[in-house]
């Protein structure tokens, strides 16, 4: 399941950079 993997990563990254 790596896309699943890159997804998570992608979202939490997602949520960390869209941070003030």
């Amino acid at each position: 399941p790596e896309k699943s993997q890159a997804l998570g990563l992608a979202l939490i990254t997602n949520f960390l950079r869209w941070r003030p």
